[in-house]
């Protein structure tokens, strides 16, 4: 069997699978974000939160690797091109977050404001992944880049951003249900 033969025989999933993929990867993570504002913000004193933002990465990469095998089926791109570009991408945000790692065993960033240079790291590395795979993870992007921005202002931010996040999912799930609802479909 030729490698043609053998990519038409691999189901491709349908428009519809690939946007629920995508909706519940965005679900799980809001969710591990969520968790990581709690850690980061109230169980400061116990857990160092950017510990938790250095394993998130990897999460949050092999997320996108996902997202992007799955759409390189529907597009007949080549996989192996596809996760080179995804493991470079992310390997330069893994090495941004040891660098921040490095200042922080200097002594001259403390262990809440490396918590919130790996979310803003996290969060461009996300949101320009999201270009490339698709508007949902850009839009994860900016809600990692808000919660940072949130969390240096306000004492109290965990239910502002819990709030965002429940809006966010909910107008993904809305225009998704429209866009399924719709003629042109």
């Amino acid at each position: 069997m030729s490698n043609q033969e053998a990519n038409q025989s691999i189901q491709m999933p349908s428009k519809r699978q690939q946007h629920l993929l995508e909706d519940l990867i965005l679900v799980v993570l809001i969710l591990f974000t969520m968790l990581g504002i709690y850690i980061s913000n109230i169980a400061a004193a116990d857990i160092d939160g950017y510990l938790y933002w250095m394993v998130m990465i990897f999460v949050f990469a092999i997320s996108a690797m996902l997202i992007s095998i799955v759409q390189s089926k529907r597009q007949g791109s080549i996989i192996k091109k596809i996760l080179i570009e995804q493991s470079l991408h992310w390997i330069g945000a893994i090495l941004a977050l040891f660098g921040v790692l490095l200042i922080v065993h200097s002594g001259s960033l403390t262990h809440y404001s490396a918590s919130l240079m790996f979310l803003l790291i996290l969060s461009l590395a996300t949101y320009l992944d999201g270009i490339r795979i698709g508007w949902r993870f850009g839009l994860i992007g900016n809600y990692l880049g808000l919660a940072a921005v949130v969390m240096a202002y306000a004492d109290h931010s965990i239910w502002i951003l819990y709030f965002a996040a429940v809006l966010i999912v909910s107008i993904v799930f809305y225009v998704d249900r429209k866009r399924v609802e719709s003629p042109s479909n």
